[in-house]
């Protein structure tokens, strides 16, 4: 398969790379849109400690379930899915309460230490997964729509934590 590959800092090239094969309790998407986010910028521009260069890099990914591994139950082959890239053990207290973001037991995820969706096909993590960052998306939502929820998301989450509500004056920068 084809994949965009940041090889060394300053330095992505498009390559033939093994496609993937899912693990246990995973599954491989073909990806159909990955939307660039900041932390791929930062990634191909200046690094970063959690990623493994060569990295495939690319975590705001939207793709059509193409095979399910082994034990894996919830999804079928032609689901069309959406993968963010939640990082968090699913263990510890916080991944409990719902606050992966602040897990004491991170594990760098998709695009860091796992290939991202910067190519044609990519499994995720099997605790991504478990952690319910793979969702199935509707027909009426396109694909690069569908990428973007993983950033929608994130503006949610600040905002209820942030408890901000009708009728409260707010400034976005």
């Amino acid at each position: 398969m084809k994949a965009a590959v940041v090889e060394e800092l300053g330095k992505m090239v498009v390559k033939e790379v093994e496609k993937p094969t899912p693990l246990l309790n995973s599954l491989r998407v073909r990806v159909e849109s990955c939307a660039i986010c900041g932390s791929d910028i930062r990634i191909f521009k200046k690094g970063d400690k959690r990623a493994k260069l060569p990295q495939i890099i690319g975590h705001e990914i939207a793709g059509v379930v193409e095979e399910v591994g082994h034990d894996l139950m919830g999804y079928e082959v032609g689901e069309r899915v959406a993968v963010a890239p939640g990082h968090g053990c699913g263990k510890c207290e916080y991944c409990k309460k719902g606050l992966g973001n602040l897990c004491i037991n991170p594990i760098p995820s998709i695009g860091y230490a796992s290939p991202g969706g910067f190519a044609q096909y990519m499994c995720p993590p099997p605790t991504v997964i478990s952690n319910g960052f793979v969702n199935k998306i509707p027909g009426n939502l396109s694909f690069d729509e569908a990428s973007m929820a993983e950033l929608l998301a994130c503006c949610i989450n600040g905002q209820e934590v942030a408890n901000v509500g009708p009728g409260d004056t707010v400034l976005v920068l």
